[in-house]
């Protein structure tokens, strides 16, 4: 990370520590962490239950986006069902080549693949 990035973190925390000092009262409220029936019984019944509800949703979100896209550094895009002849899982911008069509088309596709690495 350059300079700038560190100074750019650095001040959202500072500013970030600041506001929750200032306004602790109404975080508190907020995460519903006030001493109402329990301790935790706000938090467990409010914001805590979406917020620990959503976090293994999210997670699996992202495992699901990042195992299917292309697998060029920085592309984003989601990758086609069928490797690449070297085994890569590319998006169609940088695999651009149709796949077989019909089962037949694979089956041949396949039997020549296993013919190219016998001979070689």
């Amino acid at each position: 990370m350059t300079r700038r990035s560190y100074a750019v973190t650095l001040l959202a925390v500072a500013v970030s520590l600041i506001l929750i000092t200032t306004f602790w009262d109404a975080v508190i409220t907020f995460l519903g962490v006030k001493d109402e029936a329990s301790r935790w019984y706000a938090f467990d019944s409010g914001s805590g239950a979406i917020i620990l509800g959503d976090l293994p949703l999210l997670g699996g979100l992202f495992v699901l986006i990042r195992h299917h896209n292309c697998e060029i550094p920085g592309c984003m895009r989601i990758h086609l069902k069928r490797p690449t002849a070297a085994g890569h899982l590319l998006c169609r911008k940088h695999h651009p080549e149709p796949g077989p069509q019909s089962l037949e088309e694979a089956h041949a596709a396949h039997r020549d693949a296993l013919a190219a690495r016998a001979n070689a």
